[in-house]
């Protein structure tokens, strides 16, 4: 059986708890298990290390542009 085949509500589909209680689960084995979440760790590690990236790409290019600015007004001046 199957979550769709015991929903219930028009709207807003509901699964009474009973329903649940009935129903089979069928996880990978430990190791399996252990493996997804090492990858869910890397996956996460590597976002992080994307943002800080992103964000010292951001800083970077004000500090550039901000010296350009700058080195142009002086050669006008």
């Amino acid at each position: 059986m199957s979550i769709s085949q015991v929903r219930t509500g028009a709207g807003t589909p509901l699964v009474q708890r009973t329903a649940l209680e009935g129903l089979e689960l069928h996880l990978p084995d430990l190791e399996q298990q252990r493996r997804i979440a090492a990858v869910g760790s890397l996956l996460l590690a590597e976002l992080d290390l994307v943002d800080r990236l992103a964000a010292a790409l951001t800083r970077r290019a004000r500090i550039i542009g901000s010296r350009l600015t700058r080195n142009t007004r002086r050669n006008r001046d």
